[in-house]
């Protein structure tokens, strides 16, 4: 799936910075467990410690984007 491809690459990026990762229940009713049921899309939640710097969270902001740009492209080539 591709949220498990993009977290090793956001990490990656980001290797000052410590993360955590976990499986989500899909029966708790909350909106990515809606998307999930409804789409069939993966849903995340992305938090940030509030003592972080703005320039840390503005690096991890954009590396993250670009890596899962970077896989979102990867796919629709595949399809192509």
């Amino acid at each position: 799936n591709l949220t498990q491809r993009w977290f090793p690459l956001v990490q990656t990026n980001n290797p000052s910075a410590v993360f955590a990762y976990e499986e989500f229940d899909t029966s708790s009713p909350i909106s990515k467990n809606w998307i999930y049921k409804t789409f069939g899309a993966d849903a995340l939640t992305f938090e940030m410690d509030d003592e972080l710097s703005m320039d840390t969270i503005e690096q991890i902001a954009r590396s993250s984007a670009q890596s899962l740009m970077t896989l979102l492209l990867e796919e629709k080539n595949k399809v192509q």
